[in-house]
């Protein structure tokens, strides 16, 4: 009688969750989530107010002692997650679900965020497989487009849920500035015009998976890379004169990219360099790079890795008609307080 009575009220925890509606009388602790970002650099989760970020996807499995079929704790589309900053909690939004009361039930959860589209068949989204097409027609990838999951958190019974999310995108942007713009008297200025970035691929797909630790509670990385595929193409930068500022201009700002392997891929744009020696004598020279390889600046500058920005500051001198390129890479994160997800 008694392996009965606790069927019934794991069932009815489950259709509570399923059905969406507000059950009469809680039958355990509210669901709630702990939430961050990876930073490689600190090996430690940041918080995602920096990024504006007030609401993600969730899918739950449920485990339920004495039932066979793994049970959609959240609905088959899933929930939104959202952020409420009275409590403060991120919680489910549409109404509170409450952990099974059995201590041998659990339940896993898959989190994810896209700013500008959803997974790949998200009622399909299943405890070991999630995937992305970036295909240019049904999905094209924004500037602004950010795309993360969360380690996947295995067999959870009770308290909140750590949800660390890592991005799947990379981040690039192109910032050229002058070495100098004096020197003895002679001063120069210095515009570009015209900027291209070339042989990148816009399209792709990732198809990332999860295995069941078989202990737990616990979170576990997902594993998958993209595939670039189609023909490569050209990002470009506004073809208006940029006057460079001292501590730089963009001529490509922040932009969202597929990760790839950009050893191929090469930048070109014109510039005109005025040089004036008083105020009556000056000479204005216009040129063109040319396509220059990217992978001729270092090792760093030929990779976009998800979860990296970087960074590519190209410095013109006036002076000797040169140009330096310097690939910085960093974590994609914009941490203002480390949290701890333990």
């Amino acid at each position: 009688m008694k392996k009965y009575i606790l069927i019934i009220l794991v069932t009815l925890a489950a259709l509570a969750g399923c059905a969406k509606t507000e059950p009469a009388v809680p039958y355990g602790k509210a669901v709630s989530f702990q939430v961050g970002q990876y930073s490689q650099g600190t090996k430690a989760a940041v918080s995602l107010d920096s990024e504006n970020i007030t609401s993600f996807r969730s899918k739950g499995f449920l485990h339920g002692v004495g039932v066979d079929a793994v049970q959609d704790f959240f609905g088959t589309a899933g929930e939104t997650i959202s952020y409420d900053s009275t409590v403060p909690e991120w919680a489910p939004a549409s109404h509170p679900y409450y952990w099974p009361k059995s201590s041998e039930s659990y339940v896993d959860f898959v989190s994810w965020y896209d700013k500008n589209g959803e997974p790949d068949n998200v009622a399909g989204i299943s405890e070991t497989a999630i995937s992305w097409t970036i295909d240019g027609s049904s999905r094209s990838l924004a500037a602004d487009d950010n795309i993360m999951i969360a380690d996947e958190a295995w067999r959870y019974v009770s308290d909140e849920v750590p949800t660390l999310f890592h991005h799947l995108l990379a981040q690039i942007r192109f910032v050229a500035k002058p070495k100098t713009l004096s020197k003895d008297g002679t001063t120069w200025t210095i515009t570009v015009r015209n900027f291209r970035l070339s042989n990148i691929y816009t399209t792709g797909s990732i198809s990332l998976s999860n295995a069941d630790p078989l202990s737990g509670p616990s979170t576990v990385a997902w594993t998958g890379d993209w595939v670039t595929s189609g023909t490569t193409t050209t990002l470009a930068g506004s073809a208006l004169d940029t006057v460079l500022a001292a501590d730089g201009s963009d001529l490509l700002a922040w932009h969202s990219v597929i990760p790839q392997n950009v050893g191929s891929a090469y930048i070109s744009f014109d510039y005109t360099i005025r040089t004036v020696y008083d105020a009556q004598n000056y000479i204005e020279e216009t040129a063109s790079t040319g396509n220059l390889r990217i992978s001729n600046f270092g090792a760093a500058a030929s990779v976009w890795e998800k979860n990296k920005k970087l960074t590519y500051t190209i410095t013109i001198d006036p002076e000797y008609a040169q140009i330096l390129i310097d690939p910085v890479s960093e974590d994609w994160t914009y941490a203002s307080t480390v949290i701890s997800l333990e």
